[in-house]
């Protein structure tokens, strides 16, 4: 659902390869840096996913962190920007004195928390698809693999194996917090777990369910139908 004023942004097509707008340079190398995933940084180069997996010896679940240096195969090309225009010069104002009690306000950073959420919510609307993870179709624990792996915390890809770690929860007596995960079983299955979504409030979760289903909002299974629910990041 799009609320009032969204608007889709229709990207340009890609530059021809000529002196005209951005210069894309060849690169055969490139250095990660915070917040980037393997599949963004194949986009930023033109190159599929599995491309930049096969030259790495990567699979698609692997964990890389801040200043690892990626072989980036042929064919790929960094675009850089094109500069801003010139804006006119404005008439300089007089500064106004700071006053030393009030510090100046700083823009916090975002916690791990909300780049896992963040994560989670861009997915919203991909296709089910049975044990993918990314970035164009998922399956349950591929969904919330994908979102820990944002902040190098490595999950595997199996839901009832993902309920043996980070950190128990007795749902039954305290909230669940955003950021958990939760496990049960799925509709077909009633003796092992094998379903997990995300939660986003103490009542809400992102999960992918089902094959011909999509990522989406919910609300939080029913206690007596909740199998486990696991924290990796303290509240």
């Amino acid at each position: 659902t799009i609320p009032t004023g969204g608007t889709l942004v229709v990207s340009p097509p890609p530059a021809a390869p000529a002196a005209a707008g951005p210069t894309a340079a060849p690169v055969t190398t490139y250095v990660i840096v915070a917040g980037e995933g393997l599949a963004g940084i194949a986009a930023k180069h033109g190159l599929k996913l599995g491309a930049v997996l096969k030259a790495n010896n990567l699979r698609i679940d692997s964990i890389v962190f801040p200043g690892t240096t990626l072989t980036i195969p042929a064919g790929g090309t960094l675009v850089a920007p094109a500069p801003r225009p010139a804006t006119p010069a404005t008439p300089a104002t007089p500064a106004t004195p700071a006053n030393p009690a009030t510090p100046a306000p700083t823009q916090a950073a975002p916690s791990q928390l909300d780049t896992v959420l963040a994560f989670a919510r861009a997915q919203l609307g991909k296709p089910y698809l049975f044990f993918s993870a990314g970035p164009e179709a998922y399956d349950c624990s591929g969904l919330t693999l994908g979102a820990y792996q944002q902040i190098g915390i490595s999950l595997p890809h199996q839901s009832a194996a993902q309920s043996t770690k980070g950190t128990a929860v007795d749902w039954r007596a305290e909230a669940i917090r955003p950021g958990d995960l939760v496990f049960g079983f799925s509709s077909s299955n009633t003796t092992v777990i094998s379903h997990v979504g995300i939660a986003i409030s103490a009542t809400q979760w992102i999960h992918a369910p089902r094959a011909g289903d999509v990522v989406k909002l919910g609300t939080i299974p029913s206690a007596d139908r909740i199998q486990a629910v696991r924290r990796f990041v303290p509240g």
